[in-house]
C-alpha cells in the first residue's frame, strides 16, 4: 500500500500506511495476537480464534481489522490465489505475552 500511495502522490494515504508499517515494526512478532485454529461445527468452516496481548492498546484491534479488510477493498492491487482465507474470530481472552521493550506509551492499554 505504501508503494501504491507513493505512486499516486497521495501524501495522506502514504502517511497512514507508513504509520502502520512503523507500528508493526515496533510491535514485532511479540506484539501480535495469538491464533488458534478451529472450525465451526455447524458449517464445517475453518476458523482462526484470535487472542490479543494484554498490554496492547485496544485501538490496535480496530486498526488490524481494517488492515485485514484491505485486500477485498482493493482487488486490483491484491490478487487472491490459493485457498480461501480463514475467518478470524476475536476472542475475549488475552495472551500473557510480555510487551516488547521500548514501546511508546500510546501502544499500551489504559492502566497497564
Amino acid at each position: 500500500m505504501i508503494a501504491w500511495y507513493r505512486s499516486e502522490g497521495d501524501q495522506e494515504g502514504l502517511q497512514f500506511w507508513t504509520y502502520i508499517s512503523d507500528s508493526l515494526n515496533l510491535l514485532t512478532y511479540e506484539g501480535m495476537s495469538n491464533e488458534e485454529t478451529g472450525f465451526d461445527e455447524d458449517t464445517g468452516e475453518s476458523l482462526k480464534f484470535v487472542s490479543r496481548p494484554l498490554y496492547r492498546h485496544e485501538a490496535f484491534g480496530v486498526l488490524f481489522k481494517y488492515v485485514d479488510s484491505v485486500p477485498t477493498s482493493y482487488p486490483d492491487l491484491f490478487h487472491r490465489t490459493g485457498t480461501k482465507r480463514w475467518k478470524r474470530i476475536v476472542t475475549p481472552f488475552y495472551t500473557a505475552r510480555e510487551a516488547p521493550a521500548h514501546l511508546p506509551s500510546s501502544f499500551y492499554r489504559d492502566g497497564y
